[in-house]
């Protein structure tokens, strides 16, 4: 089995069974050779089910699974980082799907990129995809926006975060720089990173839907009905304020383009 060249992050909690087996069968059948590595966040057995059935079916990816005590989304990724060994690094969300060809797209991009400048890690290391919204039909699609300097992406990103952070591709260096996700970010652990990120680098933006963002009841967003968790996502927001000078939302990309 060749050496993966990515290593997907997939962290779960009492996720939908169809929903996770789903999100691994569309990791672990990339075009590339990857790993996927599962940190399970406190479920229940059945997450782990899943897994193992995972573990059954044809296919040429590794398949890393753990279990922990729960401590929200950001603990979970960076358990699943500890057992990455690749030198690029995706995150797949448990209700998400990526594309088979997506992660080749997008290494082949950077690479396009990379033979036209000199350094290999200091060019282009984090990329990001376009998306699109809707499972199995698209509904919307939100393309991805490049922009002339490191300054200018970083302005974008304090007035809202633009980037789907499914769609994301880092070079292992970058967490070697910054360091993994924020366990005390309970509602904006992805924002947070990605504006950690940005003071440090450009992300090339590659126009490619590979991503497809499942739209669910259960999703992130529908607990913040519950007081006690907007209050949590109010303290991130106070944070990301003070911290990165962010003035809008989590989420407040351009409006995406209608598909018909």
């Amino acid at each position: 089995m060749a050496e993966p060249l990515v290593s997907i992050l997939v962290p779960t909690y009492n996720q939908v069974p169809e929903y996770l087996s789903a999100a691994i069968q569309s990791a672990r059948l990339q075009t590339i050779p990857v790993e996927v590595c599962v940190c399970d966040d406190g479920s229940d057995p059945s997450q782990e089910n899943v897994v193992r059935s995972a573990w059954l079916e044809d296919g040429d990816a590794t398949i890393k699974y753990t279990w922990q005590s729960n401590g929200g989304v950001a603990s979970a990724l960076n358990g699943c980082l500890e057992m990455a060994t690749s030198d690029w690094i995706a995150w797949l969300p448990s209700d998400d799907l990526y594309t088979a060809d997506h992660l080749q797209i997008m290494l082949e991009a950077v690479e396009a990129e990379l033979s036209m400048v000199s350094g290999y890690t200091s060019a282009w290391p984090v990329a990001y995809s376009s998306y699109e919204e809707g499972v199995p039909i698209p509904q919307a699609r939100w393309p991805a926006a490049q922009f002339p300097s490191r300054e200018k992406q970083f302005e974008a990103l304090q007035r809202g975060c633009f980037i789907n952070a499914a769609t994301l591709l880092w070079h292992r260096s970058v967490f070697d720089e910054v360091g993994g996700w924020d366990p005390r970010m309970a509602h904006a652990q992805d924002a947070e990173h990605i504006l950690r990120c940005a003071e440090r680098y450009s992300f090339l933006a590659v126009h490619h839907y590979g991503v497809r963002r499942r739209l669910h009841p259960k999703q992130m967003i529908h607990p913040l009905r519950d007081p006690a968790e907007r209050a949590k996502k109010e303290a991130d927001m106070a944070y990301l304020k003070e911290r990165y000078g962010v003035t809008g939302g989590v989420w407040v990309p351009e409006e995406p383009k209608q598909l018909h």
